[in-house]
């Protein structure tokens, strides 16, 4: 059984690091690390404020807290009848407008460390 989705691969593919780059600074060996993007093991309190302090975010960010379901790197797909503007449903343009609107916030909560 797998643990809480994480967002330590994301992160560290955002800063184009290996995981042997980020299992060095954080003092493990790199199969560890690799366990912890997986899942396949816990991460535990002191990895996730070194891992948090290391990427300059939060815990909760790394945690997926502000993640609505499914887990994040998983994409929701908009509905199908949402990309037609005839009849009921959102428009293309809305469906587009919000999911801009979405990542600029999470953009910011994140510049300002929230």
């Amino acid at each position: 059984m797998g643990y809480p989705v994480n967002r330590l691969k994301e992160l560290r593919d955002s800063k184009n690091l290996t995981g042997v780059e980020v299992a060095k600074a954080a003092n493990i060996t790199p199969q560890y690390y690799y366990e912890l993007e997986k899942g396949a093991k816990r991460l535990n309190e002191d990895l996730l404020r070194r891992f948090a302090k290391y990427y300059s975010t939060t815990t909760d960010y790394i945690l997926c807290i502000d993640c609505p379901q499914p887990p994040c790197g998983d994409v929701v797909m908009e509905s199908p009848e949402n990309f037609n503007s005839e009849g009921k449903g959102e428009g293309l343009e809305t469906i587009i407008y919000r999911a801009v609107k979405r990542a600029l916030d999470e953009r910011d909560r994140h510049r300002d460390g929230q």
